[in-house]
């Protein structure tokens, strides 16, 4: 590549690095592609295919917990809350009396593996599915159903440290619709608690996600950014020069995404 195309990506955002070299797969896939081959792009959490088998898996369940209210109504179209009781056995019920396919064995076998591994009650892991599935209890749960931040805190460990377990203690788990919510929620709640204040210095690792450089400098928040910055030519580390800035105890807070976004690099310990 010639210096004047190198200096040009270099100066591209990363999105706009991502629609280049999606432009250049689908180009080769052109070229080189055999009439049966698909293109795939797995890209930014986005991408253009599916899994059949757990979707339909999830349709089923769906299905399942509106099937057991409206058996409980004596109203056309109107259904109420179930019970808790014998809940399990209503969905192997369920399970036998629908088609069996690919989808309903993977749901009976991960419903039961989850049972298992975990140890739930089943009556209750089967009752909180179904109100997570319908969704008709707001605001309950306030954070996350309690089953599920057992699963997800499993999850976390298997990706976080999959040579170790996560260190000792509690994890109280939040679930929110994304990463960009997720930060609103955190800086209001700063803001809030009054732990950071107008014209308050934070730092803030970079390259991140970019709502974290712009949401500090809303109206609503006037916060000053200072900016640690990683290091390209070292595989996106924090050199010591820039970690000296944490120094300034004007600072009230730092930001940082572990992997980095978007770079997809760890940070060394």
């Amino acid at each position: 590549m010639d210096k004047t195309k190198l200096k040009k990506i270099h100066e591209m955002s990363p999105f706009e690095i991502k629609d280049l070299l999606i432009q250049t797969a689908q180009e080769s896939f052109k070229k080189h592609a055999k009439k049966e081959d698909k293109y795939l792009n797995a890209g930014r959490g986005n991408p253009n295919f599916f899994n059949t088998t757990v979707r339909d898996a999830f349709c089923y369940f769906s299905l399942f917990a509106i099937h057991i209210a409206d058996t409980k109504s004596p109203f056309e179209d109107i259904a109420f809350r179930y019970t808790k009781k014998n809940i399990y056995q209503k969905f192997i019920e369920f399970i036998d009396s629908s088609k069996h396919n690919k989808a309903t064995d993977f749901l009976k076998k991960a419903i039961d593996f989850a049972i298992k591994k975990f140890k739930f009650d089943p009556d209750e892991f089967i009752y909180q599915l179904s109100d997570a599935a319908i969704g008709d209890f707001y605001p309950m749960p306030p954070r996350i159903f309690p089953f599920i931040e057992n699963i997800v805190e499993k999850y976390l460990e298997e990706i976080l440290a999959p040579d170790k377990k996560l260190p000792a203690g509690n994890y109280d788990l939040f679930a929110t619709e994304g990463a960009t919510a997720a930060m609103i929620y955190i800086f209001n709640s700063l803001k809030y608690n009054r732990i950071v204040t107008p014209k308050d210095h934070i730092a803030i690792v970079t390259p991140i996600f970019s709502p974290y450089l712009e949401i500090p400098e809303l109206h609503e928040f006037n916060l000053k950014e200072i900016f640690i910055e990683a290091d390209e030519f070292d595989e996106w580390q924090i050199p010591d020069k820039e970690l000296d800035k944490l120094k300034d105890k004007s600072i009230k807070a730092l930001f940082l995404v572990n992997p980095t976004n978007p770079t997809s690099v760890a940070i060394k310990d």
